[in-house]
């Protein structure tokens, strides 16, 4: 697992790539040797838990529920964005019934209309693909919630 830490004599941040607490490492701009700290953080997790906003890793990083007062993370915008296509497609598809829904009948009646199956069915599709697109927003807002709280566990298990 990759590891981070800062070089305790020039101060840069130094990455390794499978070594183990312990395990003496060469820092790559001053030269000096050290050892991986017993402390130091797996480098890919706190990467993933700063994006997320999951724990105490970053300006923006709230409780374990990965909710913040400064912001949102890429979950929850997944999820909004979810409830907002929703919303544009159930719109897009009573402008597209009122506009293509209904056809004027030449004949004996000007007021006389009869449904445009052609405007109907383009509605009922408008309306299935924000349905569809919203529940796949919707799974893509649980996968990474529920993946960020997995890793967020077992980082405080290894640890």
């Amino acid at each position: 697992m990759a590891r981070k830490f800062s070089c305790n004599a020039c101060g840069k941040y130094i990455v390794v790539n499978r070594a183990e607490p312990g395990v003496d490492v060469q820092c790559r701009n001053c030269g000096k040797r050290m050892p991986v700290p017993e402390e130091a953080e797996a480098a890919l997790m706190k990467e993933f838990n700063t994006y997320m906003m999951i724990g105490s890793s970053g300006p923006l990083a709230g409780g374990a529920s990965g909710t913040s007062d400064h912001g949102l993370s890429a979950a929850d915008a997944a999820g909004g964005a979810a409830w907002l296509v929703l919303i544009v497609h159930i719109i897009g598809a009573i402008v597209v019934w009122i506009v293509f829904g209904r056809q004027a009948v030449p004949g004996y009646s000007r007021t006389s209309v009869e449904l445009n199956p052609i405007g109907v069915a383009l509605g009922i599709g408008v309306l299935a693909e924000g349905i569809i697109f919203c529940i796949a927003l919707r799974a893509i807002h649980w996968a990474a919630k529920n993946t960020a709280e997995l890793r967020a566990q077992l980082g405080r298990h290894t640890t």
